[in-house]
């Protein structure tokens, strides 16, 4: 058969020299038994790759004294080396050695993406079981990312944890004391901790990992509902989200108030325009619409269910909520993300209003208009031109009138009134009352009758206390006549009456015993025997 190649003759194979083989296999197996080390010069005596089983540095004697359960691990890791289920066979193997430790001196190195037992040559099996069973006693050694990596993953699975709330605070810690150090699995460990909450079904940790997408929620919510809002409550929820940064302008540092409630109207005015605009209510507007998608959980780690999930639904709030339906999972939120134009159209309307508003209020460092909406514009300055007029008119002073005290004011303005006038004058208005209106009737005949009664009466004789006509006074209120009748009478006020009185059981009692609630004076039933104790 010809040895060079051509068009004509493309195969070259050429037959085996099986005698040759043997012989080099011959070789091979004397310098073994010799005990030579010409035997290991087919084998690098230094890791180079996924493939070396045995890993960096590896001696023979970390095969011959690793043990038993170390050995069958790596046994079970050659037997499944070419299962297709990955993360099945790393379950099955992370069940075997749940509860082993280890305390082997030496800690080999160990770097590879998504690792797993097969990854491992002995030495790192054994380092890893010494590592784990640092971090169970609640020590943090220095470890080796993909040794870190391949703990979370058990725990993940719940692999040696005896409920959900303790895999939750080991994950947790894990990220507290490396997710610094390795910014990759501080990162994962934020994703993979929601996961677990929501996997687990762990309602009463939801508040707490997810405190973030809750608040956005809420504020979605709020966003949906902005016309039911006040302008300054409206304002601090719109105004974090927004690339103008109002509140470190000079206009808010020193009108911080106003520019809140004119901030927070214009804001409104604006969200009204865009949704006519846009045919979108404003809330998805701004934080995307409602969309569901197929979700993985624990994306990018080394996960197997050991038990089939029921169909289940995980409701975070009532924006966002996770739902496991035939094997699947599925997430049910609000997309994030601005609709085009919307976020820059608000920006552009908080530097407008700072613009016009600085113009009204006087401030000085004016700046330009960056709007480009000539209705926005105008929509703006009838804003502020609104609330600059609104400001002015409750600057004026405001005259409060009690309607309670007007009939005590008439009352002593008619005996001031009677004090005043002459004999003529008296019989003057006397005849003019006497034509009045009904009521005016009705009140002559209720001084008529409190004259007949007084006339009835013999006049009380002047008490050693009190003057006849306080005491007088005093009867009247306590029998519930028409006391009002009897100072017109003698053209004293019920407010200096009632003074006097008090003057002098002020002295005696150390408190008043007349008290006025707007409808007349009373005797405060505490002291009505101390008053008809001086009256007798």
């Amino acid at each position: 058969m010809a040895d060079d190649w051509d068009d004509n003759n493309t195969y070259t194979d050429l037959p085996l020299n099986y005698e040759e083989l043997e012989e080099m296999e011959n070789e091979w197996a004397d310098r073994y038994q010799e005990g030579g080390d010409h035997y290991w010069d087919v084998v690098p005596p230094v890791s180079t790759g996924h493939l070396d089983r045995f890993g960096s540095g590896y001696r023979l004697d970390s095969v011959i004294d690793a043990p038993q359960r170390i050995r069958q691990l790596y046994e079970m890791c050659q037997h499944d080396r070419w299962q297709t289920d990955r993360a099945k066979c790393f379950y099955r193997q992370a069940q075997a050695m749940a509860d082993y430790t280890d305390d082997c001196p030496e800690i080999a190195n160990f770097n590879t993406f998504r690792p797993t037992f097969a990854d491992m040559s002995i030495l790192q099996m054994r380092s890893y079981f010494t590592l784990r069973t640092l971090l169970r006693q609640g020590r943090h050694p220095e470890a080796a990312l993909s040794y870190l990596q391949v703990y979370t993953y058990e725990t993940l699975m719940l692999i040696g944890v005896e409920s959900p709330k303790e895999g939750l605070a080991i994950l947790s810690d894990l990220k507290e004391h490396y997710g610094r150090l390795y910014q990759q699995m501080g990162e994962s460990l934020s994703r993979w901790i929601k996961d677990f909450v929501v996997y687990y079904g762990m309602e009463d940790q939801k508040e707490r990992c997810f405190a973030l997408e809750i608040a956005s929620d809420k504020t979605a919510m709020a966003l949906a509902n902005y016309t039911k809002l006040s302008d300054d409550t409206f304002f601090i929820i719109m105004e974090p989200l927004q690339k103008y940064k109002i509140k470190e302008a000079a206009l808010y540092k020193k009108h911080p108030a106003d520019t809140r409630i004119v901030a927070g109207r214009t804001l409104k005015a604006a969200a009204t325009a865009m949704e006519r605009q846009y045919q979108c209510p404003f809330d998805q507007l701004c934080l995307g619409v409602r969309r569901k998608r197929y979700y993985t959980m624990f994306d990018n780690a080394v996960f197997h269910a050991g038990e089939k999930k029921g169909d289940e639904v995980f409701e975070v709030s009532p924006r966002r909520k996770y739902v496991h339906k035939n094997g699947l999972w599925i997430v049910d939120v609000f997309a994030e993300g601005y609709h085009s134009r919307v976020r820059e159209t608000i920006s552009e309307v908080l530097h407008e209003t700072d613009r016009q508003l600085r113009d009204a209020l006087g401030v000085k460092n004016k700046i330009k208009s960056r709007l480009g909406d000539r209705h926005l514009q105008e929509t703006i300055e009838q804003v502020v031109s609104d609330y600059m007029k609104e400001k002015a008119e409750a600057a004026r002073p405001k005259i409060e009138v009690d309607f309670s005290k007007l009939a005590r004011i008439r009352a002593d303005a008619d005996v001031v009134r009677d004090a005043l006038l002459a004999d003529e004058e008296k019989r003057e208005v006397e005849t003019a009352e006497e034509t009045a209106t009904i009521n005016d009737v009705e009140d002559k005949e209720e001084v008529k009758k409190s004259q007949d009664l007084q006339k009835s009466e013999a006049e009380p004789s002047a008490p050693s206390f009190f003057t006849a006509e306080e005491a007088h006074f005093l009867q009247l209120l306590m029998s519930g006549a028409d006391w009002s009748a009897y100072l017109r009478s003698i053209h004293v006020p019920a407010g200096v009456m009632t003074e006097n009185i008090n003057g002098k059981m002020m002295d005696e009692l150390g408190d008043i015993v007349l008290d006025d609630d707007g409808s007349g004076p009373a005797i405060i039933d505490d002291y009505l025997d101390d008053v008809k104790a001086k009256m007798a």
